[in-house]
């Protein structure tokens, strides 16, 4: 039984005692009615207060009470009389289908719209209400003795002004596929906001290597901002099948110009940008010289190797034969032979002559790619002799953790690299051997295979992905810290060995990038390293050292910059530093991280650098931190899933169909 009926029910009792009751003596003249309308009148009021305590001043039908007319004055107590708003919500829509009605029927118009042959006729004030650009028209006085005013719109589909007059009347619109570029033309004109934003996200849905260079110009030309950055983004995450494209040879140069000069680009080296750029000119051989050296200068031509200028950039005669192109690619063959001559002109703003802004320097990364972090192996919890071979993903959009198929071998401190969008587990410690063994994980098929094994058993190594190789350096035996080096051919399943590293590092990191793999840190026997070195793919060479010794620390390339994260070197890190392509120097981060860590996994996604996990001196550690750069900060954030201490990491972008070489430690 509900309140309402307990109410009726509880006062029909009292009606009847009260009337019974002639010991009341002041309520006799009161009659049976008044009482009856009194007591519904408190009823109808106490229900109104349960709608008000639960949040609602509206009125439900179901508990609405019909007032009994009093036939006489009420005696006794009175009842205090409440205002009430009555919503009807089926209101609006009933009344403005009535005047789309009365505008299909032509009642009550009072102005006609001319499109092409087609006169609209419309209610001013319904127009003026949903449609900013009528407003300015209609809201000055009426002349006397005006009743219907006359307008022309010109250059608008005549069909795109009756829908968008429709969506006036009705709310809805409908987009396709073939009217969309109008109807947000036409939306622009008259300044229908929800119309555009409808448009752009109907494009945005829509956007594919096709047709997205054609979406970047509309939404350019009529200032759409949010669509044309989103194409953008498009853009630099699918460069790579872009441009491989034959719509890439139709795109209007300064369209060509201002992709080539993104930072953002989504590459695995320079090489791609400047077949891009000879694509793109190839298809428009009588391009004007001044737009050839403006497009050629967005090239960072000094991070293609030597060998690759001399082989391609110097032989393509529609550069060669261009005397300002030309003078790019000396400067460039410059900074090859004299990197210090180079830097000084870079910081020198007295002499322009090689002057480069100085983001240019840094290769390429695209910042707003999301990833699916890997997280693999490692140590069962606060154990140093059981690895394990679980293995868990993050995805970074959804921040939700997935688990994995299981390594066919348990291993610790392994070395992780992505290939082709593959995720290798290589070497490693099972808590009784060091391994040589290498296995590789498909995202597409959700499936673990073997593949051939390494020449020599490795805990700790170094790993990394270059050039369409795997390569795998240092690390240790059970004896002793090597040296050597070796690669991988995913095509033909072998290992080779490559020449070996200058020194002995177990416990260094890896990171490939401008077709470089850079080595940083690690240890030996003896002691801990600062030193980087450099592998080109046939030679090692020295490169400036870190600031602090480091091993069983993280490194990666983040925004252009190579980074390296926590480690040991006899006390346990938690400090950040980072070295610029572009100055040729390593900077300590201001913002430390919250914890100690050593033997770090680093990953990044997005504009976000993540640091997973390790051991703090005490404790192995389940917790994230996140460092954000636009705001110089890390924050903890959460806990790995199954997962503490040391572990693989890697990242493998979650959007795009060409897969970056990558690698975490």
């Amino acid at each position: 039984m509900s309140n309402v009926e307990v109410i009726r029910d509880l006062t029909e009792s009292l009606i009847a005692q009260f009337i019974e009751n002639d010991s009341l003596q002041k309520y006799q003249n009161v009659t049976k009615s008044q009482v009856q309308g009194a007591v519904k009148a408190a009823v109808r009021a106490f229900k109104f207060s349960l709608n008000i305590q639960t949040g609602t001043s509206t009125i439900r039908p179901e508990l609405d009470v019909k007032l009994a007319d009093a036939d006489g004055p009420l005696r006794g107590p009175k009842t205090e009389s409440k205002e009430v708003i009555c919503h009807k919500s089926s209101l609006f829509p009933t009344c403005f289908n009535r005047l789309a009605k009365f505008r299909e029927e032509s009642k009550a118009i009072d102005v006609v719209i001319k499109s092409g042959p087609l006169r609209i006729g419309a209610h001013k004030v319904v127009i003026c209400s949903a449609i900013p650009y009528f407003q300015g028209l209609f809201m000055s006085p009426v002349a006397p003795g005006e009743t219907e005013v006359s307008i022309e719109i010109p250059g608008v589909d005549p069909a795109i002004i009756i829908s968008l007059i429709e969506w006036a009347y009705r709310g809805e619109i409908k987009l396709t596929n073939e009217t969309v570029q109008s109807l947000l033309v036409a939306a622009g004109y008259l300044g229908c906001e929800q119309v555009i934003t409808a448009c752009c996200d109907f494009i945005d849905r829509r956007m594919n290597t096709d047709n997205v260079l054609e979406v970047v110009q509309v939404a350019e030309s009529l200032s759409c901002h949010d669509l044309a950055r989103r194409a953008r983004q498009f853009i630099d995450r699918h460069f790579c099948d872009l441009f491989a494209l034959p719509v890439w040879g139709s795109a209007p140069p300064e369209i060509v110009m201002s992709i080539l000069g993104s930072s953002d680009l989504y590459v695995e080296q320079e090489a791609n940008v400047w077949s891009a750029f000879k694509n793109w000119l190839i298809a428009n051989p009588s391009c004007l010289p001044e737009l050839v050296h403006g497009m050629l200068s967005q090239v960072r031509l000094h991070l293609l190797p030597p060998q690759f200028i001399r082989d391609e950039v110097l032989v393509f005669d529609l550069v060669s034969s261009n005397i300002q192109c030309r003078n790019l690619i000396d400067d460039a063959i410059l900074r090859h032979c004299n990197v210090e001559f180079s830097r000084m002109k870079v910081c020198d703003p007295d002499d322009d002559g090689l002057l480069i802004d100085s983001e240019r320097l840094n290769p390429r990364y695209c910042s707003h790619l999301q990833n699916h972090i890997y997280l693999l192996g490692g140590f069962a919890s606060n154990a140093v002799h059981e690895s394990i071979n679980i293995v868990d993903m993050f995805d970074s959009s959804s921040k939700q953790w997935k688990h994995m198929p299981q390594m066919s071998r348990c291993r610790g401190r392994l070395g992780v690299a992505v290939l082709n969008g593959m995720l290798y587990a290589l070497g490693g410690f099972d808590c009784a051997v060091r391994l040589n063994s290498a296995e590789r994980f498909d995202p597409k098929t959700n499936k673990w295979e073997t593949v051939a094994s390494m020449l020599f058993c490795r805990s700790a190594p170094a790993c990394s992905a270059m050039n369409g190789r795997l390569y795998v350096s240092g690390g240790y035996n059970g004896e002793s810290c090597l040296n050597s080096c070796e690669r991988y051919d995913p095509v033909r399943d072998v290992w080779e060995e490559v020449p070996s590293m200058q020194r002995s590092r177990s416990a260094a990191a890896a990171v490939c990038f401008a077709g470089k793999m850079f080595v940083t840190g690690g240890c030996d026997v003896v002691q801990f390293f600062n030193s980087v070195e450099v592998f080109d793919g046939k030679k090692w060479t020295e490169f400036p050292p870190m600031i602090h010794n480091r091993c069983r620390h993280g490194s990666l390339v983040f925004q252009g910059k190579l980074w390296v994260v926590g480690g040991y070197n006899g006390r346990f890190l938690q400090t950040c530093e980072q070295y610029s392509f572009a100055t040729q120097q390593w900077t300590p981060m201001t913002q430390e991280m919250n914890v100690r860590r050593a033997r770090v996994g680093v990953a990044s996604s997005g504009n976000k650098l993540y640091a997973i996990g390790g051991y703090d001196g005490m404790t192995n550690l389940s917790s994230i931190e996140i460092y954000n750069p636009e705001e110089g900060t890390w924050s903890l954030a959460g806990n790995m899933n199954r997962h503490e201490g040391g572990v693989g990491v890697a990242a493998i972008p979650n959007n795009c169909s060409e897969i970056l070489d990558t690698i975490s430690i």
